[in-house]
């Protein structure tokens, strides 16, 4: 979609040295490329393809989190549209293990990781804003209109630019999630999980609950692990969608994405919550809340079982699957998937 000579023009103010290659990162929600330069240096590009008027944001929020907290993220080494014609960032690039699953990690890796995430989140929500839905940059303009400065916006300048009330929000994920779930295995289940839904949007209570930054995605996938570091967490990305939300949402979304996920067993999966649990510092009090984001990220690992068992045999898929309709029955009769080992 953009051609080598585009490319090296975007990075070209990065680094003084020549670029001696460029070459696409796997297929994503928007085009990147690693950028390596002749004396070893490597920078990763990343152009805003998915939703061009609103990638400003990204480079931004990647600012503010430096700035306001401990989670490591890649450096913003400039930000522009020009010469490629769309919004791009270029960052630091940072490497780490080729590891597909939590659950195969060393035992040390995976409790270290978890422990890590739920420092990182602690950390991240203590961001707050006045208000609950999308995080832009202050005075969104157009692609056409932010093509300079090179330097990256200022972290200061994000705010809330599309309010929404976070209920409405979870009742949009929660019919989304279960429209997905036709023709999955776990379609004969859609009703009865649509009712608990309903009733557990309908009496969540979040009076009181201050909107903080959240990441929404923090998974393997979004994380770059270096297992032979004093911390295994070398750099967490993927700030493409920032939100101002509910923390706990974020945090048992994350619970549930990282010790629950394909691969791990159930003992492993207890030890790796504590862990999480550890460094996140405790949830607060609030039941309704809890059973509905464990619902919703339950419907997340779920409508994904394609993917989960990619390349696994058809027993193995099955198993998964049935881990899939127990946990749901657990949700159904009211308890807990997290927290009832």
């Amino acid at each position: 979609m953009f051609t080598d000579t585009a490319i090296r023009g975007a990075v070209a103010d990065v680094h003084d040295a020549a670029v001696a290659t460029v070459s696409p990162v796997e297929p994503g929600n928007n085009r990147t490329y690693r950028v390596a330069f002749d004396d070893g240096r490597n920078v990763l590009l990343k152009v805003g393809t998915r939703f061009p008027d609103l990638f400003r944001a990204e480079p931004a929020t990647v600012g503010l989190v430096a700035r306001a907290t401990t989670v490591p993220v890649p450096e913003v080494l400039a930000t522009g549209t020009r010469p490629l014609g769309a919004p791009f960032a270029v960052y630091e690039y940072v490497d780490g293990a080729d590891v597909d699953w939590v659950g195969e990690l060393p035992e040390a890796t995976a409790t270290a990781l978890c422990r890590e995430a739920g420092e990182h989140l602690a950390a991240l929500h203590d961001v707050s804003f006045p208000a609950f839905g999308r995080v832009g940059v202050d005075s969104e303009a157009g692609v056409a209109d932010c093509a300079e400065p090179r330097a990256p916006a200022d972290p200061s300048r994000l705010a809330v630019v599309e309010p929404r009330p976070f209920g409405e929000s979870l009742r949009r994920s929660l019919d989304r999630q279960l429209a997905e779930l036709a023709g999955t295995p776990f379609a004969d289940r859609r009703a009865a999980l649509a009712a608990a839904g309903d009733r557990l949007v309908d009496d969540v209570d979040l009076d009181g609950v201050d909107p903080a930054l959240v990441h929404g995605d923090y998974r393997l996938d979004n994380l770059r692990v270096d297992p032979d570091a004093e911390r295994v967490t070398a750099a967490v990305l993927d700030w493409e969608r920032p939100t101002a939300a509910d923390p706990l949402w974020d945090a048992v979304t994350t619970e549930t994405l990282l010790t629950t996920g394909s691969r791990t067993d159930r003992a492993t999966g207890a030890a790796l919550r504590s862990a999480f649990r550890t460094g996140y510092g405790g949830y607060p009090d609030a039941p309704t809340r809890l059973r509905l984001y464990e619902l919703l990220g339950r419907l997340r690992l779920a409508r994904h079982l394609d993917v989960e068992t990619s390349g696994d045999s058809a027993s193995a898929r099955a198993e998964r699957a049935e881990e899939h309709r127990a946990a749901f029955d657990r949700l159904l009769a009211g308890g807990s998937v997290l927290r009832d080992d």
